[in-house]
């Protein structure tokens, strides 16, 4: 996992032996650099980052591509204001830039290190997701539709409800691309289905703008992060249950899985800081076990386990205790 700061500075995060190691990839650099996002190429051996990069002479814009074998850094230039957004297509390794504060999507070409207009919306566009298959790109509109187009089709758009007084501030398609996901700048969250188009539900219990969407990689977790400083976590496999919640003592900008699902990565905190929470519930069941002293009854095994049915038994040793 890499994090980026306001000041260029980029650091790479490992979980090892359960420790969380830090290694600063790149310190912090002069002049304008707001990191805004950084995407790894499908090789692993380049990291692109970008944002409002200005050089402090010419103030001119580029965001750079980073050699992750020797450190080197070069960059590339051709487009205008701050890149919200990088997006990648595997395993074709193209790269798609949401530019100019969200009025331009450019596609970059790593080899020449050129940016060349790929599909000018209508309106802004706050937010860039690519399906898991490849065929569709999605765009959070700040005027209330939902922007989807299809990349094996000349970029036709897909139609899609739109919703005038919403203002989508965050997208991203679940991993079986099942359903497309969308936060708003009030805080609903609501979920289309690929297939039909429709929204298939909403929920309303957030109250502040949802800065970031993300599914962890085996597709069980959906997090989201909002402005109201909580993360909520849902199981993809029963959308009906409550979401677990994350209360913070401030809000996180972004968020990311580890590889494995096992860790859910929140960055944008005060003062810097990237938290990390156990998400696999052999990890979390380790550490619980670590503080108890006697077994759960069945009330507590219900209560913080699991319902109790034949497919889920009560386990009276719950951690194996003697």
């Amino acid at each position: 996992i890499y994090s980026g700061d306001s000041r260029g500075k980029i650091i790479h995060w490992q979980i090892v032996n359960e420790e969380v190691i830090a290694d600063t990839i790149m310190q912090q650099q002069p002049g304008t650099h707001v990191i805004q996002d950084m995407v790894m190429s499908p090789d692993d051996k380049y990291l692109l980052v970008a944002g409002d990069f200005r050089e402090p002479e010419t103030n001119d814009r580029f965001m750079q591509v980073i050699n992750l074998d020797n450190k080197q850094v070069s960059i590339i230039k051709g487009f205008r204001g701050t890149v919200k957004d990088i997006e990648v297509l595997e395993p074709a390794s193209r790269y798609f830039i949401l530019s100019e504060s969200g009025n331009n999507i450019q596609e970059v070409n790593l080899s020449a290190k050129t940016v060349l207009d790929f599909i000018k919306p209508p309106t802004k566009i706050n937010d860039l997701n690519i399906s898991h298959n490849g065929q569709l790109l999605a765009g959070a509109g700040a005027d209330g539709q939902v922007y989807v187009w299809d990349l094996t089709n000349d970029n036709q758009l897909i139609p899609y409800p739109g919703y005038p007084q919403a203002v989508f501030t965050s997208v991203r398609f679940s991993r079986d691309d099942k359903y497309l996901v969308l936060g708003e700048l009030d805080g609903p969250i609501s979920l289309f289905n690929t297939q039909t188009k429709k929204r298939d539900r909403v929920f309303t219990d957030n109250l502040a703008r949802i800065s970031d969407i993300k599914f962890s990689p085996d597709g069980q977790y959906m997090a989201v992060a909002s402005l109201n400083k909580t993360i909520r976590v849902w199981n993809m496999h029963n959308l009906n249950d409550q979401p677990y919640v994350l209360y913070l003592s401030g809000w996180a900008s972004s968020l990311s899985f580890s590889p494995d699902s096992r860790f859910l990565f929140g960055g944008g905190f005060e003062h810097g800081e990237v938290k990390v929470w156990p998400m696999n519930i052999e990890v979390m069941a380790d550490r619980l076990c670590g503080l108890l002293n006697r077994n759960f009854n069945r009330e507590e095994w219900e209560m913080y386990v699991a319902k109790i049915t034949e497919d889920y038994p009560y386990d009276g040793n719950t951690c194996d205790i003697k």
